[in-house]
């Protein structure tokens, strides 16, 4: 199946972590590091929070009830969409950006999506084993130094993606 998002989920639990991932997109396309080779400590050091925050969210929705929920199941929660794709000049942030995105998608995609509230075991894998990519190729690629290596004649080679979402716009309205 090619990359779709759907329009709604079932699940309340699906819906916050989605959120989750999109703002993890985000935030990892907009950073620092984007628009370079290399990651800095401050952008791995938030990048390692990002990961614990998805793994944190995830335990605390399995450890939670599967709720009955009969007279508000199936209520359909609309999906913000999903960050365009983008292509930072960072290759590194660029296959932490495809492994998020594909866990969004196999999220909102997954039979969990169709329940009232947690993950079905295997789609809790599914999300868990590719975030769990993230933490290790942070750590034993990034942290590593395995990257960045040198490369003068092909870099630059992607634009800069432009300035960071500045939050709410227009005035603020007093009671």
């Amino acid at each position: 199946m090619s990359e779709i998002f759907p329009k709604n989920v079932f699940n309340h639990d699906v819906i916050h972590l989605y959120d989750y991932l999109s703002r993890f997109y985000i935030e990892l396309s907009k950073s620092q590091s984007a628009p370079v080779s290399g990651m800095i400590s401050a952008d791995q050091a938030r990048l390692e929070k990002y990961i614990a925050s998805i793994n944190a969210m995830i335990k605390f929705v399995q450890s939670t009830p599967e709720l009955d929920m009969p007279e508000t199941h199936p209520r359909p929660y609309t999906l913000e969409p999903f960050p365009l794709e983008v292509n930072v000049e960072n290759e590194s942030i660029n296959y932490l950006l495809r492994l998020v995105r594909a866990s969004a998608v196999e999220l909102t995609n997954s039979q969990s999506a169709r329940f009232a509230s947690r993950l079905q075991p295997f789609d809790e894998k599914r999300c868990t084993s590719l975030i769990q990519k993230c933490s290790d190729y942070l750590n034993t690629i990034i942290r590593k130094d395995v990257v960045p290596i040198d490369l003068p004649e092909s870099s630059p080679e992607e634009a800069l993606t432009g300035d960071g979402i500045t939050g709410v716009t227009g005035p603020v309205k007093a009671n």
